[in-house]
């Protein structure tokens, strides 16, 4: 049984890693930009003892 809003999910995962020729080392450097024009809604973690 397929799930729609799983399938969903993978083609725009697949269509934004065919844009970076599924490089992840690119794919992330995207997302990283991405993040950095979002600060507001992006959670940092901080390491705790």
């Amino acid at each position: 049984m397929k799930d729609p809003i799983v399938e969903e999910i993978r083609k725009i995962r697949d269509k934004h890693s065919k844009k970076f020729n599924y490089d992840l080392h690119a794919i992330c450097e995207d997302f990283r930009k991405k993040q950095k024009k979002l600060k507001d809604n992006t959670v940092n973690y901080i390491k705790t003892k």
